[in-house]
């Protein structure tokens, strides 16, 4: 390594070391402010029975007052994605959950985590409305939709209908879900997702080395610079690795 690259290398280290002690603490409050934040995510959408099949056309199935012909079972997911517990006060008029008015809501099964949550739900033909009690980050209930449609298989997905006060909420669709895991620009599966992302924390690893060493061995004139110049950018690639892998848990 020559003396001119040396000096190059360190000159780039100053630079990212101030950059690097100016954003820091900008991302770190922008991953730790809290925020009311409500996820509903439709994670699947399947047949479970299809009368319309001509070896089946002498089966029947009723619920109540209805004939079903072809039954779906939708697999929803609403959860809590904030950094701020919800309370039922936070929902205006619950979580309205809407579905296609094409076919007919039959019955809900709400698996909810952790199993103390209560969840007071009211429903008709073409909706269920929840209310619940409280929602912690990270708590959610997985919801199983039994939808009939007797003519059309490709109805639309259902909508959540909630409002929360000084909060958002968020539709993830199934048919979008893998664009919206992923985690690079290019679309990636999960084995090359891993390891572009451990091969990057290494080479940014052997960077940081360089980075240190040449700002150390270069600077001995001024070693508290040197260290404290050193110590900046090491806190930078610490920082936003670990930020990374918590934001992709």
């Amino acid at each position: 390594m020559t003396e001119k690259m040396i000096e190059k290398l360190t000159r780039l280290a100053k630079i990212i070391g101030i950059l690097g002690g100016i954003i820091t603490p900008f991302i770190i409050y922008y991953f730790s402010r809290e925020r009311k934040e409500l996820t509903f995510t439709i994670e699947s959408s399947y047949v479970i029975v299809d009368l319309t099949k001509p070896r089946l056309s002498d089966l029947s199935i009723k619920y109540a007052d209805i004939d079903i012909k072809q039954l779906y079972a939708i697999e929803c997911r609403i959860e809590n994605t904030g950094t701020k517990e919800l309370t039922e006060e936070d929902f205006l008029d619950g979580v309205k959950i809407l579905l296609d008015r094409t076919g007919k809501l039959i019955t809900i099964d709400v698996d909810s985590h952790p199993q103390s949550i209560s969840w007071d739900f009211e429903k008709d033909m073409y909706y269920v409305r929840l209310h619940p009690d409280l929602l912690n980050p990270n708590e959610f209930a997985k919801l199983t939709l039994f939808y009939s449609n007797d003519s059309i298989k490709n109805f639309g997905n259902p909508e959540i209908d909630a409002r929360i006060t000084n909060g958002t909420v968020k539709t993830i669709s199934f048919d979008k879900e893998a664009k919206a895991n992923t985690k690079f620009l290019i679309p990636l599966n999960k084995t090359w997702e891993s390891i572009v992302f451990w091969t990057t924390i290494i080479f940014n690893g052997v960077y940081v080395i360089l980075i240190i060493y040449s700002a150390v061995a270069y600077n001995k004139d001024k070693p508290t610079f040197a260290i404290i110049l050193a110590a900046l950018v090491l806190a930078y690639s610490l920082v936003t690795s670990m930020l990374f892998m918590i934001g992709n848990r």
